[in-house]
């Protein structure tokens, strides 16, 4: 699908990303306000508005037949999920990818092909923390429409799907407001329950630089994705085996702007070699909402 004509719908931080970087791949690109009416003559649209405007722009372009990004969450309500899914199959249009942008970090796949190291996974474990005012200029805005499960929360919870398995069931272990500034629960620690073993997560909108990881322990081995930093993040990939206390394997990467798994994410989905995710995405929507 190289040199498209895209439709980009909401220019806020995350619009504007895309924007940016479709025309770098020499893309044709339009951009858009919420407000501003669309001209749907276009091969894609990226819908980046805030969650509850999303169920209008995406049952429209399923239904003339566009191929459609849709940011995360799909929305904010599991009905408008099931009625986004339900128009897929109703006008035969399953082109329709829900963001994902942590599966496609380089180090994520580092992690994901060095898996089998361990054995049989026992537990894993996923962290994000990061002050929220931060993260967003417009953060206090930004509270009304989402919360942590629902913003960055839902990235880690689709990738313990992806990399460890459907889950079963799940339960949350704390939920605390921890600064009053924020006006929210902005501590949570997750249990996830996949067939034969756990992953728990914790998130929080406290931690002043920004920091994530995935630790995972099996029966013959460990391996540790950590990440810190934010516009120049710096990441090790560590792996260990059978108790030995040695650092067998540790590539680093230094990244700057976090554009590579955009990056990477937005070349899969210009290859028309995919299927879409929406199934997936709602399953992690149950367990943010």
């Amino acid at each position: 699908m190289k040199h498209s004509k895209h439709l980009v719908i909401g220019m806020g931080a995350i619009g504007k990303r895309h924007f940016r970087l479709l025309e770098e791949a020499g893309e044709e690109v339009i951009g858009i306000d919420k407000n501003d009416k669309p001209d749907w003559d276009v091969d894609m649209a990226w819908i980046c508005t805030p969650p509850k405007n999303h169920l209008e722009y995406a049952m429209e372009a399923i239904k003339r037949g566009k191929i459609v990004f849709i940011e995360k969450p799909i929305t904010a309500d599991l009905k408008e999920a099931e009625q986004i899914k339900n128009a897929m199959d109703i006008y035969n249009n399953h082109k329709v990818w829900i963001a994902c942008n942590y599966r496609f970090h380089p180090a994520v796949k580092g992690f994901r092909e060095n898996l089998g190291c361990v054995g049989k996974i026992l537990y894993s474990r996923i962290h994000y923390s990061h002050y929220l005012p931060y993260q967003r200029e417009n953060w206090q805005e930004y509270l009304k429409d989402t919360n942590i499960l629902l913003d960055v929360g839902i990235h880690f919870v689709d990738l313990a799907q992806w990399l460890f398995g459907k889950v079963d069931c799940h339960e949350y272990i704390v939920a605390l407001v921890l600064d009053r500034n924020l006006r929210i629960e902005d501590y949570y620690d997750l249990k996830l329950n996949h067939e034969d073993k756990y992953t728990f997560i914790h998130l929080d909108y406290l931690r002043r630089d920004k920091s994530w990881g995935i630790q995972v322990v099996g029966n013959k081995g460990s391996i540790e994705l950590i990440s810190n930093g934010k516009k120049l993040e710096h990441i090790e990939l560590k792996r260990y085996y059978d108790g030995e206390g040695v650092d067998c394997f540790t590539p680093t990467w230094t990244l700057f702007g976090n554009d590579e798994m955009y990056i990477n994410q937005l070349n899969y989905l210009l290859t028309n070699d995919w299927q879409s995710n929406v199934s997936e995405h709602i399953e992690a929507l149950k367990i943010c909402v």
